[in-house]
């Protein structure tokens, strides 16, 4: 079968930084499984992947704006540290910050009396190179349709009185 919308597709990938640097992997795990046409990866990288067939393996670049968006500097700001948060504890580099709308930001630094918040995603103005095998693919479900992601397939057909 081919990498094409609405069937579920099975990868290992891993990712790098223009230095070489790994970001991320799941080679020493299980393929990661995503509905394709589902919005479940990035569509850059999704298209990148259409056409693939199994045991093919893809090397893709992605720049920022295909990826996690240019770095924006208007997205980082500083804060008094008397009006940080009393609920969230004393300020500590690298903890996220939950704030309005549903948006994150990072603790990037602790400068004197002010604490410095990020809200750029930690990827962002970053060129990823992906190595991407395809191990599986196959139809989606309708309930996988549905529910736009892959679910658990059952692998035992069960009878009267089963309780799996």
């Amino acid at each position: 079968m081919v990498v094409t919308k609405n069937n579920i597709i099975s990868i290992y990938y891993s990712v790098t930084d223009m230095d070489g640097n790994k970001i991320d992997s799941n080679k020493e795990f299980e393929p990661l499984q995503y509905l394709h046409g589902g919005e479940n990866i990035m569509p850059s990288l999704e298209a990148a992947l259409e056409g693939a067939v199994i045991n093919e393996e893809r090397k893709i670049t992605l720049e920022p704006h295909q990826a996690y968006g240019d770095y924006n500097d208007q997205l980082v700001v500083s804060v008094d540290k008397e009006k940080f948060p009393a609920n969230l504890g004393h300020p500590e580099k690298g903890m996220i910050v939950d704030i309005n709308e549903g948006g994150e930001m990072m603790v990037v630094a602790l400068e004197g009396d002010k604490v410095i918040l990020d809200g750029n995603h930690p990827l962002a103005g970053k060129t990823l190179h992906f190595s991407v095998k395809v191990v599986a693919v196959r139809e989606a479900t309708i309930n996988e349709l549905q529910q736009k992601h892959p679910l658990k397939q059952q692998t035992e057909i069960c009878g009267p009185g089963c309780c799996c």
